[in-house]
Parts: C-alpha cells; structure tokens; sequence
C-alpha cells in the first residue's frame, strides 16, 4: 500500500452528504493537493482506463485484482491503458478537472462489477489516520493540520465502536508495536485486549490496565497512554470534534 499524495492530508472524508454528489455522499477520499501534485498508485496493478469527463474530470483507474483505484481531477495521466504499475508509481498530476471546487485528489475504490454505485470506503490508501478536519458539502478544502504532523481525531473513539477512522488509527499504531490485529475500525474485545497489553507493557497494573482510553476531563490517565501510543510528533492529537 502507498499513500496517493505525500504528506496526505484528507480534506473530504468518505460519505461525507452533499447535494452535488450524484450519490448524494461523497463516493471517496479528497486529498489537498495542488495542481501540479504527483499521484501515486496506492497498489500495484494494471491500468484499465484513463479518460475525461465532466464529474470525475481527468482520471486514472488501476486495477488491483479485485479492486478498482480511481484517481480523478488531475491535471494530466502520464500512464497509458493496459500498462503496469508498482504501488508508489506515479500516474499523473494533480489538479481541478471535472466537478472540483478547488485543487485536490479524489481517491476512490469500487469492486465488481465496477460501477458508479459499486464503491466502497477506501481500504489502500493508508489514510484513516491522516484525517483533517473537513466541512460537509466542501470537497478539497485544506484543513490546517500543525506542520509535520498528522492528525488523529478521536471524537468516537468508545469501546463498542463498530466503524471509526480514529480506531483504525489506534490498530494499525497497535499493530506497528507489535500486536496483529485486522484493522476493521471496531473497538471491540481484540482491540481491548491490545491497548490492555500495551498499558502493561508501560507498567499499569489493576483497574488502569483496562484496555480503554479516556479524554482528559475523565481520566488523566488516557491522555498518557494516547501520548505513548502517539508521540508527537508526528502526531497531532485531537480530543474535540473536529
């Protein structure tokens, strides 16, 4: 896998509502992205089409085995129908083609049969931990992110979670300390049992080691173990709503 743009900042998340989306929600993930960006595959694949049109402006499609990437409002693809290409590799540059209200990257991942209707939340592109705030009804808006971090909301962040972005952050930060753990977005018994770990691999012992994590005005304690999890840098952590 491979982030679409370095240093990825999401200004539009997934299924965000609004009107001028035919879907009435947003079908992707928008990325600030000025013109000129390079755009990288997010997975290695073939290139099954490269074409232009009014919603999606110029676009590139990869696919991955299964998958569909779509890369869309570039400036210019600078990969052909039919070729090869490495995760990291560049297709093409950024820009405001097609239905943009400014400069990005709007990244999105369909399965069969490939259709409009046939996305699904983006899996590949290593940035559920790289959320900005972003307003509904305003794709490609940057948000303003310190420089050389990376935000981590945690506004959902409760054990029972079934589909939070920030409990995906929390797995795969898990997961590079060592534990193995699907990154699914549900802060349920494995999860738990992980972040249990962790805080007694930093030495807390009885009702402390209790595999939650708590906002400040709660529990001081939960604000250290966010720290430890997410130093900062590189991360920025965020215990408001965005």
């Amino acid at each position: 896998m491979s982030a679409p743009v370095t240093h990825p900042v999401v200004t539009c998340d997934f299924h965000v509502p609004g009107h001028h989306w035919s879907a009435g929600y947003h079908t992707g993930r928008d990325y600030a992205a000025a013109v000129g960006t390079p755009v990288r595959a997010t997975r290695a694949g073939t290139v099954v089409a490269v074409g232009s049109d009014r919603s999606y402006g110029t676009s590139v499609t990869v696919d991955s085995g299964g998958v569909h990437h779509l890369y869309a409002h570039l400036s210019s693809a600078q990969v052909r129908r039919g070729q090869a290409v490495a995760a990291g590799q560049r297709l093409g540059l950024s820009g405001a083609t097609g239905n943009a209200f400014g400069p990005h990257l709007h990244y999105e991942e369909r399965v069969s049969p490939f259709a409009y209707m046939n996305h699904r939340r983006p899996e590949f592109d290593v940035a559920t931990s790289l959320l900005s705030p972003a307003r509904p009804g305003q794709p490609g808006q940057p948000g303003q992110p310190a420089a050389g971090t990376t935000a981590v909301w945690w506004q959902r962040l409760t054990y029972g979670t079934r589909d939070s972005d920030s409990v995906r952050a929390l797995q795969r930060r898990l997961n590079a300390l060592g534990a193995h753990l699907p990154v699914t977005g549900a802060y349920l018994d494995l999860t738990r049992d992980a972040v249990r770990a962790f805080q007694q691999r930093q030495g807390w012992k009885g009702a402390d080691a209790d595999g939650l994590l708590y906002v400040p005005s709660r529990r001081s304690s939960g604000q250290v173990s966010v720290r430890r999890l997410f130093p900062t840098p590189p991360y920025d952590v965020h215990w408001e709503r965005p």
